[in-house]
């Protein structure tokens, strides 16, 4: 069960991040989504990726772990991911933010590493992502790191609370997978 790890680099890596801390990981999420969040939807609180009120949700929820990353110095919160069991075989993860002004400094894979590590120890053939289709940097980001679509696509606008921007109304989910333990 982990509590804080050390991390390579000057970071920690908890899976219990006290609630108290809730507004600033919004807040990051919020700015490392936000680039793209403003290319596609109408400005608005629905066009923010999420709330303080998910993310409590998703601390207290027994059923997702939502992996913070902080910098062991000054205990900021440098990224998310969280990861999720679906069944059997099949994990998933997403909330995978990294602070912006942090970029570049290997977070994002770190996080990644996390999560497919935590897929294997609990005996997962397959982690699943979902991609926005417009987002093209995104996909093939995750195809970098050997993810590869699965042809599986649902519609976006069934899940979202955001307005799309006009032109983007047939914006949709892009299923994307890769075998636990592929490099």
């Amino acid at each position: 069960m982990m509590s804080v790890v050390k991390i390579e680099g000057g970071y920690k890596l908890t899976d219990r991040i006290e609630e108290r801390r809730a507004s600033e990981i919004t807040d990051m999420v919020n700015r490392a989504y936000w680039n793209q969040q403003k290319l596609f939807f109408e400005e608005g609180e629905g066009a923010l990726r999420t709330s303080e009120r998910e993310i409590k949700e998703l601390l207290r929820d027994p059923e997702k772990k939502l992996f913070v990353m902080t910098l062991e110095k000054t205990d900021r919160i440098a990224g998310t991911i969280l990861y999720q069991d679906l069944g059997e075989e099949v994990a998933s993860f997403g909330l995978f933010a990294v602070d912006p002004e942090l970029k570049g400094q290997g977070i994002g894979e770190k996080l990644m590493k996390v999560v497919e590590k935590e897929a294997l120890r609990a005996g997962k053939r397959v982690i699943s992502i979902e991609i926005l289709s417009l987002a093209d940097r995104l996909l093939n980001y995750y195809q970098k790191h050997g993810y590869e679509t699965t042809g599986a696509v649902h519609p976006f606008f069934e899940v979202s609370r955001a307005k799309l921007k006009p032109g983007f109304e047939k914006a949709s989910y892009l299923q994307a997978i890769k075998l636990a333990g592929a490099a």
